[in-house]
């Protein structure tokens, strides 16, 4: 996920002489790598790049096969970030709204890499 989009969110909406502002915070990040397996993370991730060891993350999936033979040929990521919602207004009202949720779809293609020991 892009790290920049990561933060809160807030609005304020207004009737008369009352106001309530209303704070959105992004709080995990649920993960249907398209395998089968799923992973939930705290945050947003980081994606790998060269030169990463495996450990630069805790939010991390290992494909165990190949993409080929999917639909398209490749898997169907799905990241789901939730986020928390409060509200406050100039009369001292507040409390918690249901959360949101937004889901964003991407298609991975997953080769197959072989190793060979040698002596």
């Amino acid at each position: 996920l892009d790290q920049t989009w990561w933060q809160p969110y807030q609005a304020t909406a207004s009737a008369g002489r009352v106001t309530s502002p209303v704070d959105a915070r992004p709080v995990s990040t649920n993960w249907s790598m398209g395998d089968g397996g799923s992973v939930s993370c705290p945050g947003a991730g980081r994606a790998w790049a060269p030169g990463l060891s495996d450990d630069a993350t805790d939010c991390r999936h290992t494909y165990r096969h190949s993409s080929a033979g999917e639909a398209g040929d490749a898997f169907q990521l799905e990241a789901t970030v939730t986020l928390e919602v409060t509200w406050t207004s100039n009369t001292g009202a507040g409390g918690t709204l249901p959360a949101i949720s937004r889901t964003s779809r991407l298609d991975v293609e997953v080769g197959e890499i072989q190793a060979i020991g040698t002596d």
